[in-house]
């Protein structure tokens, strides 16, 4: 959150005067360029709403529930994964017209991707939200605003969150990390926030750590084994950033070297006959992270067909 805000001050200026004006709307409007970005944003309204400090202090109690998850009187849609029906807001009416379960009296309904809503899922909403009651607050992100209804927009303050400025981004990250592996990072991801979460991720540490032991055993035989070593363990989500670290270091030899993999090795990988063979069996692996594939089968499949091809290749 931390970085959201350095990068995102004028939208938390913009939160925090409405709340020194005492001029808080009942519904906001966040537009943004990722999901990242507007999953973060949502979260600084909804402590905005709750917390009593101004500016919004993340400290207190209210806060801290909210960056954690632990809030009953919120309740998200997230209409990239399921769909938003009529029932589904006057679910949202019903409960609540019932006391809030959390001592802050305030409830919050947030609903995400509020462009893919249905055109009577809408008119629904729109009734709820001409008559507000005083407590109740919604929360609609979207990534194009021009596909919201312009009803929605006109009951809403709408903000827009900055797009992606990589020099910003280095600016930023530079404080923490490498420029190295910020730039490496950047080829994976240039959302400001997930750039962050590569970063700090597993699968980074283990490539940047062990990237000399990893290329080195592609020619010893041992690379099914050390693969293993390092990845059986990872959730899909992981190895997914594992092999485009993977793909962007062969496609960019020089990170290789910057990750203290040995010149002979990386001469050797430049070199080798069935280099777009390789990079095909990297692409194939990730794919296949989005199938119902089992795992382990996927890293059993790439260890042994991409130490198969560099060793053919040589």
């Amino acid at each position: 959150m931390d970085n959201f805000i350095k990068m995102q001050n004028k939208f938390v200026q913009q939160i925090n005067n409405s709340k020194k004006l005492a001029r808080f709307p009942h519904a906001v409007l966040v537009e943004g360029s990722s999901k990242f970005l507007l999953d973060d944003a949502t979260k600084y309204v909804t402590a905005s709403i709750l917390c009593e400090n101004n500016p919004t202090c993340l400290q207190c109690d209210a806060c801290q529930r909210v960056l954690n998850n632990n809030l009953a009187d919120i309740i998200e849609f997230d209409l990239s994964d399921e769909s938003l029906k009529k029932e589904n807001i006057l679910e949202i009416k019903q409960r609540f017209s019932k006391t809030a379960l959390e001592i802050t009296n305030k409830q919050i309904y947030v609903i995400k991707h509020i462009e893919k809503a249905s055109s009577i899922a809408m008119n629904t909403l729109l009734k709820f939200l001409e008559e507000p009651s005083d407590e109740v607050y919604a929360i609609f992100t979207t990534s194009n605003a021009d596909k919201v209804i312009q009803t929605i927009i006109s009951r809403s303050l709408v903000f827009r969150l900055v797009h992606n400025d990589i020099e910003r981004i280095k600016e930023v990250l530079a404080q923490e990390y490498s420029a190295n592996d910020v730039n490496i990072a950047l080829t994976i991801t240039n959302d400001e926030v997930f750039v962050k979460e590569v970063l700090d991720s597993r699968p980074f540490l283990i490539f940047k750590e062990n990237a000399n032991k990893i290329f080195r055993n592609i020619y010893t035989g041992n690379f099914y084994l050390t693969i293993y070593e390092f990845l059986s363990d990872l959730e899909k989500e992981e190895l997914q950033i594992f092999f485009e670290l993977f793909y962007v270091c062969l496609t960019n030899l020089d990170f290789l070297i910057d990750f203290n993999v040995d010149r002979e090795i990386v001469e050797k990988i430049k070199s080798a006959e069935n280099f777009d063979i390789i990079l095909d069996i990297v692409l194939s692996s990730r794919l296949q992270l989005d199938t119902n594939m089992n795992k382990s089968l996927i890293i059993d499949k790439f260890s042994i067909e991409i130490e198969g091809a560099m060793y053919e290749g040589n």
